[in-house]
Protein backbone atom coordinates (compact mmCIF):
# COMPACT_ATOMS: atom_id res chain seq x y z
CA UNK A 1 0.00 0.00 0.00
CA UNK A 2 1.39 3.34 -0.99
CA UNK A 3 1.43 6.50 1.11
CA UNK A 4 -1.23 8.09 -1.07
CA UNK A 5 -3.50 5.08 -0.68
CA UNK A 6 -3.04 5.21 3.11
CA UNK A 7 -3.92 8.92 3.15
CA UNK A 8 -6.98 8.24 0.99
CA UNK A 9 -8.00 5.40 3.31
CA UNK A 10 -7.53 7.55 6.44
CA UNK A 11 -9.40 10.42 4.79
CA UNK A 12 -12.32 8.13 4.04
CA UNK A 13 -12.40 7.01 7.70
CA UNK A 14 -12.33 10.64 8.91
CA UNK A 15 -14.98 11.70 6.40
CA UNK A 16 -17.23 8.86 7.52
CA UNK A 17 -17.09 10.20 11.10
CA UNK A 18 -17.38 13.87 10.16
CA UNK A 19 -18.37 14.92 6.68
CA UNK A 20 -17.57 18.62 7.19
CA UNK A 21 -14.94 20.11 9.51
CA UNK A 22 -16.47 21.76 12.56
CA UNK A 23 -15.09 25.21 11.79
CA UNK A 24 -16.66 25.09 8.32
CA UNK A 25 -19.97 23.92 9.79
CA UNK A 26 -19.77 26.78 12.33
CA UNK A 27 -19.26 29.36 9.56
CA UNK A 28 -22.14 27.87 7.59
CA UNK A 29 -24.37 27.96 10.70
CA UNK A 30 -23.44 31.62 11.32
CA UNK A 31 -24.22 32.54 7.72
CA UNK A 32 -27.54 30.69 7.87
CA UNK A 33 -28.40 32.36 11.19
CA UNK A 34 -27.53 35.77 9.72
CA UNK A 35 -29.74 35.10 6.71
CA UNK A 36 -32.64 34.03 8.94
CA UNK A 37 -32.22 37.11 11.14
CA UNK A 38 -32.19 39.44 8.11
CA UNK A 39 -35.31 37.76 6.73
CA UNK A 40 -37.07 38.03 10.12
CA UNK A 41 -36.10 41.74 10.28
CA UNK A 42 -37.53 42.33 6.78
CA UNK A 43 -40.70 40.46 7.75
CA UNK A 44 -41.10 42.61 10.91
CA UNK A 45 -40.57 45.80 8.87
CA UNK A 46 -43.14 44.71 6.30
CA UNK A 47 -45.64 43.81 9.01
CA UNK A 48 -45.04 47.18 10.73
CA UNK A 49 -45.56 49.05 7.44
CA UNK A 50 -48.82 47.20 6.83
CA UNK A 51 -49.93 47.84 10.41
CA UNK A 52 -49.14 51.56 10.11
CA UNK A 53 -51.07 51.80 6.86
CA UNK A 54 -54.04 49.88 8.27
CA UNK A 55 -54.13 51.32 11.81
CA UNK A 56 -52.60 54.79 11.28
CA UNK A 57 -55.93 56.45 10.38
CA UNK A 58 -57.56 54.96 13.49
CA UNK A 59 -54.69 56.15 15.68
CA UNK A 60 -55.03 59.66 14.18
CA UNK A 61 -58.80 59.69 14.77
CA UNK A 62 -58.31 58.52 18.37
CA UNK A 63 -55.60 61.15 18.89
CA UNK A 64 -57.94 63.89 17.63
CA UNK A 65 -60.64 62.67 20.02
CA UNK A 66 -58.19 62.65 22.94
CA UNK A 67 -56.93 66.12 22.00
CA UNK A 68 -60.52 67.44 21.93
CA UNK A 69 -61.14 66.01 25.41
CA UNK A 70 -57.91 67.61 26.62
CA UNK A 71 -58.73 70.98 25.03
CA UNK A 72 -62.18 70.93 26.66
CA UNK A 73 -60.56 70.15 30.03
CA UNK A 74 -57.98 72.97 29.95
CA UNK A 75 -60.31 75.58 31.53
CA UNK A 76 -59.98 73.51 34.72
CA UNK A 77 -56.43 74.91 35.00
CA UNK A 78 -57.21 78.39 33.72
CA UNK A 79 -56.34 77.89 30.06
CA UNK A 80 -58.87 78.56 27.31
CA UNK A 81 -58.26 76.60 24.13
CA UNK A 82 -59.85 75.64 20.87
CA UNK A 83 -59.14 73.03 18.25
CA UNK A 84 -59.87 73.93 14.64
CA UNK A 85 -59.87 71.74 11.56
CA UNK A 86 -57.78 73.58 8.96
CA UNK A 87 -58.85 71.17 6.26
CA UNK A 88 -56.50 69.75 3.68
CA UNK A 89 -56.76 67.78 0.49
CA UNK A 90 -57.98 64.25 1.10
CA UNK A 91 -56.49 62.22 2.73
CA UNK A 92 -54.34 64.92 4.36
CA UNK A 93 -55.70 66.62 7.47
CA UNK A 94 -54.47 69.68 9.37
CA UNK A 95 -55.58 70.92 12.78
CA UNK A 96 -54.62 73.87 14.93
CA UNK A 97 -54.86 74.04 18.69
CA UNK A 98 -54.77 77.58 20.04
CA UNK A 99 -54.57 78.36 23.74
CA UNK A 100 -54.69 81.49 25.85
CA UNK A 101 -53.96 82.02 29.52
CA UNK A 102 -56.26 84.84 30.53
CA UNK A 103 -54.79 87.43 32.86
CA UNK A 104 -54.05 91.17 32.89
CA UNK A 105 -51.59 90.39 30.09
CA UNK A 106 -52.97 87.35 28.23
CA UNK A 107 -50.49 84.84 26.90
CA UNK A 108 -51.17 83.04 23.62
CA UNK A 109 -49.68 79.92 22.08
CA UNK A 110 -50.59 77.14 19.73
CA UNK A 111 -49.57 74.15 17.70
CA UNK A 112 -50.48 72.92 14.23
CA UNK A 113 -50.81 69.20 13.55
CA UNK A 114 -50.59 67.52 10.16
CA UNK A 115 -51.39 63.97 9.10
CA UNK A 116 -50.87 62.77 5.54
CA UNK A 117 -53.33 59.88 5.51
CA UNK A 118 -52.92 56.09 5.54
CA UNK A 119 -49.51 56.11 3.86
CA UNK A 120 -48.10 58.68 6.32
CA UNK A 121 -45.26 57.49 8.48
CA UNK A 122 -45.62 60.30 11.03
CA UNK A 123 -47.75 63.09 12.44
CA UNK A 124 -46.18 66.51 11.96
CA UNK A 125 -46.26 68.84 14.99
CA UNK A 126 -45.51 72.55 14.54
CA UNK A 127 -45.55 74.54 17.80
CA UNK A 128 -45.65 78.35 17.59
CA UNK A 129 -42.61 78.94 19.79
CA UNK A 130 -40.51 75.80 19.60
CA UNK A 131 -38.95 73.67 16.92
CA UNK A 132 -41.23 71.39 14.98
CA UNK A 133 -41.10 67.65 15.55
CA UNK A 134 -42.63 64.50 14.13
CA UNK A 135 -44.38 61.73 15.97
CA UNK A 136 -43.31 58.72 13.91
CA UNK A 137 -45.52 55.66 13.90
CA UNK A 138 -43.90 52.59 15.43
CA UNK A 139 -45.07 49.15 16.40
CA UNK A 140 -44.43 48.64 20.09
CA UNK A 141 -45.50 45.50 21.94
CA UNK A 142 -47.65 44.54 18.93
CA UNK A 143 -49.57 47.85 19.15
CA UNK A 144 -49.34 50.98 17.04
CA UNK A 145 -47.72 53.85 18.90
CA UNK A 146 -45.86 57.07 18.07
CA UNK A 147 -42.40 58.26 18.99
CA UNK A 148 -40.82 61.71 18.82
CA UNK A 149 -38.00 61.47 16.29
CA UNK A 150 -36.04 64.30 17.93
CA UNK A 151 -35.82 62.79 21.43
CA UNK A 152 -35.26 59.44 23.03
CA UNK A 153 -38.83 59.48 24.38
CA UNK A 154 -40.43 56.07 24.74
CA UNK A 155 -43.19 55.03 22.32
CA UNK A 156 -46.49 56.68 23.22
CA UNK A 157 -50.09 55.56 23.23
CA UNK A 158 -52.85 57.90 22.02
CA UNK A 159 -53.32 59.32 25.54
CA UNK A 160 -49.59 59.80 26.07
CA UNK A 161 -49.23 61.49 22.67
CA UNK A 162 -52.04 63.95 23.45
CA UNK A 163 -50.33 64.86 26.71
CA UNK A 164 -46.97 65.14 24.94
CA UNK A 165 -48.47 67.60 22.45
CA UNK A 166 -50.51 69.77 24.85
CA UNK A 167 -48.53 69.80 28.10
CA UNK A 168 -45.54 71.82 26.76
CA UNK A 169 -47.98 74.37 25.36
CA UNK A 170 -49.60 74.81 28.79
CA UNK A 171 -46.23 74.93 30.56
CA UNK A 172 -45.06 77.66 28.17
CA UNK A 173 -48.17 79.73 28.85
CA UNK A 174 -47.90 79.31 32.61
CA UNK A 175 -44.16 80.12 32.57
CA UNK A 176 -44.84 83.45 30.85
CA UNK A 177 -47.26 84.40 33.62
CA UNK A 178 -44.56 84.07 36.27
Amino acid sequence: MTCTQMIDLNLEEVMADRLVPKWIADIKDQETQGLLERQAHRDRELLAAKMIQADGPGFWASLLKELKITVCSLPEIGVQAEMVNLGGTHPEEHYRISAVLKSAFPSYSGIRLSYGGPRAKAIGCYPDEKASFSLRFVVYEEQLAVRDETTAHAPMSVEDAAEYIIQPLVKELKARRN
